[in-house]
C-alpha cells in the first residue's frame, strides 16, 4: 500500500540516466549493482539498455573504440 521512499543512491542514478549523463550514472550504478532492491536493480538494467543503445549508435558511426567501451559498460 505505501511505497518505500527512494534511496538518495537511486535519486542520484536516476537524475543522472533521465539528464542523459550516461557515464556518470554508470559510474554510481558500479555500487549500486550489488544491492537486493529491486528498483535499484531495474534502474541498472534501463541504464545498461541505454548503454547498449549508445554503442550502437557509436558503431554505426564507426566510433569502434566508444562503441565497445560501452557494449563493455553494459554486460557489466
Amino acid at each position: 500500500m505505501f511505497s518505500r521512499p527512494k534511496s538518495a543512491q537511486l535519486r542520484r542514478i536516476e537524475e543522472a540516466f533521465e539528464q542523459g549523463r550516461l557515464d556518470e550514472a554508470y559510474s554510481m550504478a558500479q555500487t549500486a549493482k550489488r544491492s537486493t532492491d529491486s528498483a535499484v536493480l531495474e534502474a541498472v538494467s534501463r541504464l545498461a539498455d541505454a548503454l547498449m543503445v549508445r554503442g550502437q549508435e557509436h558503431l554505426l558511426a564507426r566510433r569502434f573504440a566508444d562503441a565497445l567501451a560501452d557494449f563493455g559498460r553494459a554486460g557489466d
